[in-house]
């Protein structure tokens, strides 16, 4: 786990979140913390090599069963400019965390969504609107309602 805190933000309800990551090359954490004025909601992420095989972005999706939003973090490489997160019904939201900036040769995504929402896919694509890749996401989608 890592204490190098790289992003936090919140929504209008008033729950927080923030990002910590760092490592090297082969071992590099990425960890989403949730809370809200009552303490720590959830906390979650992934490890690992930066990116994992030839894939230019990777997803990590959890939070707590029981109460607060789902988190879903994202990490991927710098010819990814705009991270989307697209919802089963079709809707759709950028999430770039730290302003979009590079860190650690990488870029984040962070977003919070509501427990029920059902998660399609994470979209990477690159300054000129060109797909880069996608992330499927019904995988996660069904491992979370089973846990719930």
């Amino acid at each position: 786990m890592t204490d190098r805190v790289i992003d936090r933000g919140g929504t209008a309800a008033g729950v927080r979140w923030t990002l910590s990551a760092g490592g090297d090359d082969d071992s590099y954490a990425t960890v989403l913390q949730v809370e809200d004025d009552g303490g720590r909601i959830s906390g979650g992420g992934m490890g690992g090599p930066k990116l994992w095989g030839n894939d230019r972005l990777n997803v990590y999706t959890g939070g707590n069963p029981d109460r607060g939003p789902r988190g879903v973090v994202v990490r991927c490489a710098p010819s990814i400019e705009h991270i989307m997160l697209v919802l089963e019904d079709g809707a759709s939201a950028e999430i770039t965390a730290c302003r979009g900036e590079v860190i650690d040769g990488m870029r984040f995504g962070v977003s919070l969504v509501s427990p029920d929402s059902r998660l399609r896919e994470v979209v990477g694509v690159a300054g000129d609107g060109t797909v880069v890749e996608r992330f499927e996401l019904r995988h996660h989608d069904e491992s979370w309602r089973r846990h719930r």
